[in-house]
């Protein structure tokens, strides 16, 4: 046998090291699937939070002559919104809140109980998108607007649980 036979006869009988092929590639995949996790976003909500918007006439509602003006001029911007005004536009001009009206009626994300209590009662049970009917307080008449709702997850599932017992009839006693 003369040199280049037994080159080709070595080379035939190497077999093939697939180990430096899959490892590159299975080190790919790892790397990619850590990154894949990394830029997921975490959405755990430690706090359950609504982000609201408002227009407040301000009225005396123990005076019927107050609550009436109010109501005439929620009942006006009712009607602007109706038309397809913005909430924001509509807030900034005839919004007589002070901490809220510059921002287009934004109180930002609130939680529990930050809120007077009509209006606390309507953000956490409201549907979202939909502007309220008037609600009254002691600062006067408001429109509430719901953007958003970020709700814990044992209080879903307290709510879960709580749907589950009312739905087999289960009293306490």
């Amino acid at each position: 046998m003369d040199w280049e036979s037994e080159k080709d006869l070595v080379l035939e009988k190497e077999p093939r090291d697939w180990g430096k092929l899959i490892w590159p590639g299975v080190i790919g995949v790892f790397i990619v699937m850590i990154v894949a996790l990394a830029l997921q976003p975490n959405e755990r909500v430690a706090v359950s939070q609504v982000r609201v918007k408002q227009i407040l006439i301000q009225a005396n509602v123990g005076d019927p002559a107050s609550k009436e003006a109010a109501m005439e001029t929620v009942t006006e911007v009712l009607a602007l919104l109706e038309e397809g005004k913005s909430f924001e536009s509509l807030a900034k001009k005839w919004s007589q809140d002070p901490a809220s009206a510059s921002s287009g009626g934004s109180l930002g994300w609130v939680e529990r109980e930050e809120l007077v209590i009509p209006i606390d009662n309507y953000i956490w049970t409201g549907p979202i998108g939909v502007i309220s009917d008037p609600i009254e307080t002691s600062f006067g008449l408001h429109l509430v607007l719901i953007v958003d709702r970020k709700i814990t997850e044992s209080e879903l599932y307290e709510r879960e649980l709580q749907e589950r017992v009312g739905s087999k009839g289960i009293t306490s006693q």
